[in-house]
């Protein structure tokens, strides 16, 4: 059996801060933690390249993007960062960011990960979420954050994502618990006091 990559979840409503949270705890633990997003993979595909058109037709509409889609690029991805020695599953943990979506997904992500562990980034309104995405697609120019969209994704993630949770948790995986109504910087603490104890654990120190 090939052994599996060692990984921590951050899960979380569109616009709860994961990017944030995750880019952020990769700086300060660099030595033990890689953040890897597939959003950040799905916006570097240029026009032309494979999924590209079938990607864009999905998150314009706030659909979520199919397994048959999203597994292969993201495992593509994933091998990239290996073969350019920018991570190395040897030495750290995975901060997993946009994947198990559904509970399809996170059965097909079980042949990949190790996960054991849940950063979920709760009580964040609807209300709040918009007004996030609205800042996000002004500052960034991000098109998939227009109102229908984030309609469509705000519903998709009730009735289609927040049910991972349980199914994870009945496998014996961990839910850590974050307020992510908080500040940047106490979302980080309540992050940060968690994540290096659980590194610590998972790698044996």
């Amino acid at each position: 059996m090939t052994e599996l990559f060692k990984a921590v979840l951050l899960f979380g409503p569109v616009a709860s801060g994961k990017g944030t949270l995750g880019r952020q705890l990769e700086r300060d633990y660099s030595s033990l933690l890689h953040y890897i997003a597939s959003g950040d993979i799905v916006r570097g595909l240029k026009k032309g390249m494979t999924f590209y058109e079938e990607i864009h037709a999905h998150i314009s509409k706030g659909k979520l993007i199919p397994d048959e889609i999203i597994l292969p690029l993201f495992g593509h991805g994933l091998a990239g960062r290996i073969q350019n020695m920018s991570y190395n599953p040897c030495d750290k943990i995975l901060l997993i960011d946009g994947m198990y979506r559904t509970i399809e997904q996170a059965k097909e992500l079980e042949k990949l990960f190790d996960l054991r562990d849940v950063l979920h980034l709760s009580n964040i309104s609807n209300d709040e979420i918009k007004r996030r995405t609205k800042i996000r697609a002004e500052a960034e120019g991000r098109t998939d954050d227009n109102t229908s969209a984030i309609e469509k994704r705000i519903a998709e993630y009730q009735t289609d994502t927040f049910p991972v949770l349980d199914y994870l948790k009945n496998k014996g995986i961990s839910i850590f618990d974050i307020d992510g109504s908080k500040t940047k910087e106490e979302v980080l603490q309540q992050a940060r006091k968690h994540v290096m104890k659980e590194a610590m654990r998972y790698l044996g120190i």
